[in-house]
């Protein structure tokens, strides 16, 4: 809604806005109103008033231990602050809580059909998981570790072990709760699950506007709709027969008639409606898997489950302190799943300068952790990776993950002229390469550029022309060689940027080239990826974009081209500096 303020028109968003939305709203207004507008967003208090209930949570469960009084997730509380060398007071005893009968009485004691079962589904897991990631499934699986860490870099199979460790853990009778900071985790996570294993009881948790619609089948709501869907048979053939009755009656009048046929219909609308309401708690009840989001593991309806087996948070690394709590006090044993050397939780800088913006899983892993060292610690690093040809891997490895990062031989020397029908040109032969947008002081560049710097607009959107249309003309080369647009990507860190490049392929579309308008175009953060190279390969004067062949099989990209945008006098790169960021888009 639209009010006026003190600069010109305010525009009052409910909901939050994405980079690219808002970008998108800027221009749309401006074009239609003339004039620059603001954007408030209107704040919803639910994340933070379910945060502060997780940290109350925590507290009272140290003031119970102190009593004598043993919360379940006691266990996950300790190794945590512990992990983090931070003190909590808790009495001596509870220092061998994982081993006390308090805790053992909590454990889930499978049958002999379940082992049978595990132990077949151990053999099915060695046709698709290596050593590596098998002995990171075991380490999971361990009863007597309260926390456990799957420290999992881009590439190495971190989800496929997760959903192993799903698999095998139900198995053995557990009850799950597996989480992760955004609904879209959540739903690749609960589509992997239900293909991985269709007969798994899976319920997903949340906003149903907000969860894909291949999961929505997985909401209790559609979930208790098909099992009473029986019952809402039996109800329309009983409110048949009773009005069938009524009919008969000739004693009974026209209109007392069509009184009691009103009163069936009210009343079976009632009956049916419960079973609805009592359907959508049973099956939540039922579930051996519960899926949400780490906020709606605070909702109403989680917290009123008993308590689960296990907790598995997947990107950890981004999710903060308050709302990892949320999942992790709803177990008896945690494992959390994540690479602290990517994106850390969104917080704003006021949080971060108290330390909100270090996850739970940085904290409780403040050394890097080895394959090799799986025993003296809490956790487990894959060092596999099946992505980036070994040349793209080599600045990860080196100056994010201590050297010990590896790619596989299926990947190792993979270039973009290995696809089918993609003919040999410098640009699939190479599998990185940047390229020096640096143009001519007169204007005589690309679209105008003057040297290729970076531009703001009238809000301080940060865009750069004439990599844009390098950009283009690097796209155009790679369709002429024969890689699908569907097999490119283009990734920038400013949401400007994403728009200009956009506008760029679209208009080149128009022109003859209708391929264009089918490459994929994002910021850093909505597709996971980022600059090239060094944290310094982006503090060059010059204006660059690099160009990543076959970087990412996850999100189908073999081609990469990211644009870095910044470039000025200044040599001013902003939250380009970050390392972790530059990890990220590295290694798509």
């Amino acid at each position: 809604m639209l009010r006026q303020g003190d600069a010109g028109q305010v525009l009052l968003a409910l909901k939050p806005l994405s980079s690219i939305a808002e970008a998108r709203l800027f221009s749309c207004v401006h074009a239609l109103l003339g004039e620059t507008v603001r954007v408030d967003c209107l704040a919803n208090d639910i994340t933070h008033q379910r945060n502060m209930w997780a940290l109350r949570a925590l507290r009272s469960i140290a003031d119970e231990a102190m009593h004598g009084r043993w919360s379940p997730s006691l266990g996950i509380v300790r190794a945590i602050f512990a992990a983090s060398g931070d003190s909590l007071p808790l009495p001596e005893t509870s220092s061998s809580f994982s081993a006390s009968a308090q805790d053992k009485a909590l454990t889930t004691a499978p049958d002999a059909a379940a082992c049978g079962q595990d132990a077949n589904m151990a053999a099915a897991c060695t046709e698709h998981l290596d050593d590596a990631q098998q002995t990171a499934v075991a380490f999971a699986l361990e009863q007597d570790r309260a926390l456990g860490i799957i420290f999992g870099p881009p590439g190495t199979g971190k989800t496929s072990v997760l959903v192993e460790v799903v698999r095998r853990s139900v198995a053995r009778g557990e009850r799950l709760l597996v989480c992760a900071p955004s609904n879209l985790a959540v739903d690749l996570l609960a589509l992997r699950l239900l293909h991985a294993q269709p007969e798994l009881r899976l319920v997903r948790v949340g906003n149903p506007e907000r969860i894909d619609v291949r999961a929505l089948e997985l909401t209790p709501e559609l979930v208790a709709a098909r099992r009473i869907s029986k019952l809402k048979g039996e109800v329309g053939r009983e409110l048949k027969r009773l009005l069938s009755e009524l009919s008969e009656n000739r004693k009974m009048g026209r209109e007392r008639k069509s009184q009691m046929a009103s009163f069936f219909r009210r009343r079976m609308r009632r009956v049916l409606a419960k079973r609805i309401t009592d359907g959508e708690h049973e099956a939540l009840a039922d579930a051996n898997v519960v899926l949400c989001t780490t906020t709606a593991a605070g909702d109403a309806a989680v917290r009123e489950l008993h308590s689960f087996d296990t907790v598995l948070l997947d990107e950890a690394s981004q999710a903060s302190q308050p709302n990892s709590w949320l999942p992790l006090l709803r177990a008896r044993r945690a494992v959390l799943f994540g690479d602290p050397q990517q994106l850390r939780p969104v917080v704003s800088a006021e949080a971060a300068k108290g330390g909100l913006a270090v996850s739970l899983l940085e904290r409780a892993m403040p050394a890097l952790p080895s394959a090799a060292s799986a025993g003296a610690t809490n956790a487990y690093m894959l060092t596999t990776q099946r992505r980036m040809h070994c040349r793209i891997c080599e600045w990860p490895s080196t100056q994010m993950y201590a050297g010990q990062l590896r790619s596989h031989a299926s990947v190792a020397e993979q270039l973009l002229v290995h696809l089918p029908g993609v003919r040999r040109t410098d640009r699939t032969t190479a599998p990185l390469f940047a390229i020096d947008c640096q143009y001519p002081s007169d204007g005589s560049g690309p679209s105008g550029g003057i040297g290729g710097f970076e531009r703001r607009d009238e809000r301080g959107a940060i865009s750069n022309p004439v990599e844009a249309e390098a950009v283009l003309n690097h796209c155009c080369e790679l369709l002429r060689a024969g890689v699908k647009a569907e097999d490119i990507a283009v990734i920038s860190p400013y949401a400007a940027q994403v728009l200009l490049i956009q506008a760029a392929l679209e208009v080149a579309s128009a022109d003859g080239c209708g391929l264009l308008r089918e490459i994929e175009v994002a910021t850093i953060d909505a597709f996971q990826a980022c600059p090239a190279n060094d944290a310094r390969f982006a503090r060059r004067r010059p204006s660059m974009f690099a160009l990543l062949t076959r970087p990412s099989q996850g999100r189908e990209a073999e081609a990469l081209l990211i644009s870095l945008v910044r470039s000025n006098k200044d040599g001013f790169v902003g939250f380009l500096s970050d390392r972790r960021r530059i990890n990220v888009a590295v290694t798509r």
